[in-house]
């Protein structure tokens, strides 16, 4: 796996032998490192904020009610609500006379939580003959499973509900319905995925969906005659409709 690393020990838990894994990620350090950032930014927005309306006040720039330091906790507890915040902000509170605050980064916090805890992964299993490699595949595969959940969720295609359904018995015949409708459009993904057409499951049903059987009326000395065919289609549609031959499948 290029890009990770991992480190095996053992442990008991709830009195078994449970294998233990530590992997690491160089993609998964670097995502949360972006958001890590991204909310120091915000943090720090806010907390520029609170010490300059406190600060007016102390110069007699800004009049009105001053805060109490029960507000001025409650609000420092908001901002510095996100995950490592408490952690890498130092703040210095000043309640003589009126209240002002300073703050700083944490420099030490902040080298630590990029040494010990961004793009970390602590894994436990009971399976004991499995490689640290395998653990890890298999936990990243896990996302693979929660993508399929969120499909059946989606409000266009593969929905699980509505299911207008009461008895334990047609709502179990409804799931096999919603696994199977899953099933044969991801082997349709993996198809024209396979064919070079590397597009979402979403934007390949979108496409599929779009193509239309037409219905062209021709009338001849009092005689009808229909013809078929397909409406317009996008140069990927085209393609796709090659490729699944929908053209014979209407046809027949």
């Amino acid at each position: 796996m290029p890009g990770s690393k991992a480190y095996q020990s053992h442990c008991e838990m709830h009195g078994k032998s449970c294998k233990v894994i530590v992997s690491y990620s160089e993609s998964f350090f670097t995502q949360q490192l972006a958001s890590l950032t991204a909310s120091m930014a915000k943090c720090e927005e806010r907390l520029k904020a609170l010490e300059k309306s406190l600060l007016a006040r102390v110069l007699g720039k800004k009049k009105g009610k001053q805060l109490t330091k029960r507000q001025i906790n409650s609000a420092l507890e908001g901002i510095l609500s996100s995950q490592y915040m408490k952690e890498l902000y130092t703040i210095e509170q000043n309640f003589d006379g009126l209240p002002f605050i300073k703050y700083s980064v944490n420099r030490i916090a902040f080298e630590k939580i990029m040494q010990t805890r961004l793009g970390r992964t602590l894994l436990l299993t009971n399976c004991q003959d499995l490689l640290p490699d395998e653990i890890v595949r298999g936990y990243r595969e896990l996302a693979h499973i929660e993508e399929a959940f969120k499909l059946m969720k989606n409000r266009d295609y593969l929905r699980w509900q509505p299911a207008f359904h009461w008895t334990d018995q047609k709502l179990e015949v409804h799931t096999l319905y919603c696994v199977l409708a899953l099933l044969l459009t991801t082997l349709a993904r993996k198809t024209a995925c396979e064919a070079g057409i590397d597009v979402s499951l979403a934007a390949l049903l979108d496409d599929l969906s779009a193509i239309k059987e037409v219905a062209l009326i021709y009338s001849k000395d009092g005689r009808v005659n229909p013809e078929f065919t397909l409406n317009r289609m996008t140069p990927r549609q085209k393609k796709l409709a090659e490729l699944f031959e929908i053209g014979e499948v209407l046809k027949g």
